[in-house]
C-alpha cells in the first residue's frame, strides 16, 4: 500500500472507489452496499485501489448496528451525547488474493486515517456490525471498544444481508474517541 485518500462525495475519487466497494461488496458476500458512504477511506498501490473502508453518518435512520439485542446500542455507545456525533462503518473491502497479514495491516491504516478524518468532523462514536477479529485492529490502535450486542435479522429483507445470515459469531460493536488516532504508528 502507497497512501490513503479520504473522499466524500463530492470528491472526485469517490465514484471510482464505490465503484470498487460495490463490487466487491457483491462478490464477496452476495449483496449490494445500499448507502452511499459519506466518507471513503481508499488505499492505494500506485494508481490501483487495493481496499476501502466507509463510514455512513445519519442523525433520523436507524443503523445496522441498532438492530440488536438488547436494545439501545445507539445509546449506551453515545452516553447522552448528540446522535450527530454517531457514524456507522461499512465493511472493508479489499482486492482479490490479500493475505490474512495485508487484510490487518490494511485495516489497521484505513481504521486510522478514517478516524482520524471523522474526527475532525465531530464523529465521536462509531458502531458496526462484524465479527470480533475487527477488534484487534482497534487493541492495536488503542481505541477502546465495547460489544454492545448480537444483532437481529429479522426485519431486514433478505436482498439487503447477502452472507450475514450464514456467518456466525457476528456482534453489533461499538467504540468511541477520545482522541483522533496517530495515523503515524498505524
Amino acid at each position: 500500500m502507497d497512501h490513503i485518500t479520504i473522499a466524500e462525495p463530492s470528491s472526485p475519487h469517490y465514484e471510482e472507489a464505490l465503484t470498487f466497494a460495490l463490487r466487491h461488496y457483491l462478490e464477496r458476500h452476495n449483496c449490494s452496499l445500499e448507502v452511499r458512504p459519506d466518507f471513503l477511506a481508499i488505499a492505494y498501490a500506485g494508481n490501483s485501489i487495493i481496499g476501502t473502508l466507509g463510514l455512513i453518518t445519519t442523525s433520523t435512520e436507524p443503523y445496522f448496528f441498532e438492530q440488536s439485542e438488547p436494545k439501545g446500542a445507539a445509546e449506551t455507545l453515545l452516553c447522552g451525547e448528540p446522535r450527530n456525533t454517531l457514524g456507522e462503518l461499512t465493511r472493508f473491502t479489499l482486492r482479490e488474493g490479500t493475505s490474512p497479514r495485508e487484510a490487518l495491516e490494511q485495516g489497521k491504516q484505513l481504521t486510522a486515517c478514517l478516524c482520524a478524518y471523522v474526527y475532525a468532523r465531530g464523529i465521536r462514536h462509531i458502531g458496526f456490525v462484524g465479527k470480533r477479529s475487527f477488534c484487534s485492529i482497534l487493541e492495536r490502535l488503542a481505541i477502546p471498544y465495547a460489544i454492545l450486542g448480537t444483532p437481529t435479522l429479522e426485519d431486514i429483507p433478505r436482498e439487503l444481508l447477502g452472507t450475514y445470515p450464514a456467518q456466525h459469531n457476528l456482534y453489533a460493536i461499538g467504540f468511541s474517541l477520545d482522541r483522533a488516532p496517530s495515523t503515524l504508528h498505524a
